[in-house]
């Protein structure tokens, strides 16, 4: 316990000895302003990240939007030509729009 009380009365003399801590001098220095750069920039990617993954969900919202539209109107002209594909196919008729039964629809305009 002695040792304990003699360290304790050194680092309470050390400390009485040093002078007075003043803030005005006190600062980071370097390794604070790399720390918060880093951060910055880390920060700054993440927000660019962010913002491109938006843009692509976005994106693909419209589109599945937009092709969802487009089977809607498919079956929609299916409907109005006299039935289903399926039935005019099992009576071996065409419905006279030049497509063959179960091809895809064509797009009208390339995607890129």
């Amino acid at each position: 316990m002695t040792t304990l009380a003699t360290v304790l009365t050194a680092a309470i003399t050390l400390a009485e000895k040093e002078k007075e801590f003043d803030p005005n001098t006190a600062s980071p220095g370097v390794a604070g302003f790399i720390a918060v750069a880093v951060l910055a920039v880390a920060v700054i990617l993440l927000l660019l990240d962010l913002n491109r993954r938006l843009r692509r969900s976005r994106i693909r919202g419209e589109v599945q939007a937009q092709l969802a539209a487009e089977a809607a109107e498919a079956e929609e002209a299916a409907g109005a030509t006299g039935g289903s594909g399926a039935a005019n196919e099992a009576a071996g008729t065409d419905a006279g729009d030049g497509s063959e039964a179960g091809s895809a629809p064509q797009d009208p305009e390339p995607r890129s």
